[in-house]
């Protein structure tokens, strides 16, 4: 690209920008988005779509505009992840390319993506975590308790097939952690432990797990009871992500709870 073609696309840019500083919206931020990936200024996009996502989360617009900034990102990986699907097959190519679709939030393709690699090769822990990603993210989002559930369970899958994945096993702590299940959010850090006895992270979130007390519940679901009990008394010091919905709502959860059984 020349010299002037590159004044007139930063002109373009510049123009754009003054019309979305007139009209944030989340249609706004949309048509901005749009007008940089016709000039190819695709850093520009991102760092604008992150912005509105924060602003708008659940504009239709907005989510449309950035779907399509990622797949014109990754046009190439795109092409390639399916060439190998088609000449190539294996259980990381299924994995790569729902990871990919599941960041361009295109949800459908990126489940059916998964499963198919679950039904073709169940010993591979990384088509679990992709299913089991989205359906957390959904019982975060819904509060739909049977997501919740679904979501645990496949993360334990994975974690049957590969008790060394630290990422896995340091989220599924976490998870653990926030709806009051001490002890095996416990078992999951301990578990990092027996290969990288030094991690500090594990160390410091079992040093925290130690000064919680432990659940008077054994299942999922009277924990998670407990937990919204817990909250709406406001007995939970820091709420998180999930303390915070409960709390804005607190009959929610106890009306998805029969979804456990």
């Amino acid at each position: 690209m020349g010299w002037w073609s590159d004044f007139k696309a930063n002109r373009a840019l510049a123009d754009a920008r003054r019309e979305l500083v007139q009209e944030r919206s989340p249609y706004g931020i949309g048509q901005f988005i749009d007008k940089c990936i016709d000039l190819g200024r695709y850093d520009v996009a991102l760092e604008e779509a992150e912005k509105g996502i924060q602003e708008f989360p659940h504009a239709e617009s907005l989510t449309g505009a950035y779907k399509r900034l990622i797949r014109a990102v990754h046009a190439d990986d795109l092409k390639q992840g399916r060439d190998e699907i088609r000449k190539a097959p294996g259980p990381k190519a299924y994995y790569k390319l729902a990871r990919l679709y599941k960041k361009m939030r295109d949800l459908d393709q990126a489940i059916e993506l998964a499963r198919k690699g679950v039904e073709l090769y169940p010993n591979f822990e990384g088509n679990y975590i992709v299913l089991a990603d989205i359906r957390y993210e959904r019982f975060q989002r819904d509060l739909r308790a049977s997501d919740g559930k679904a979501a645990i369970e496949l993360f334990e899958k994975a974690v049957d097939l590969n008790r060394e994945n630290y990422r896995l096993l340091f989220q599924l702590a976490e998870i653990y952690q926030a709806i009051g299940a001490r002890n095996r959010a416990l078992d999951k850090a301990q578990m990092i432990l027996e290969f990288a006895p030094d991690d500090r992270k594990a160390v410091g979130l079992i040093e925290t797990l130690q000064q919680m007390k432990p659940s008077k519940h054994t299942t999922l679901k009277d924990q998670l009871a407990d937990f919204e009990r817990r909250v709406s008394a406001g007995s939970v010091e820091r709420a998180g992500l999930l303390a915070v919905r409960y709390t804005r709502n607190p009959d929610h959860l106890a009306r998805k709870l029969p979804l456990l059984s």
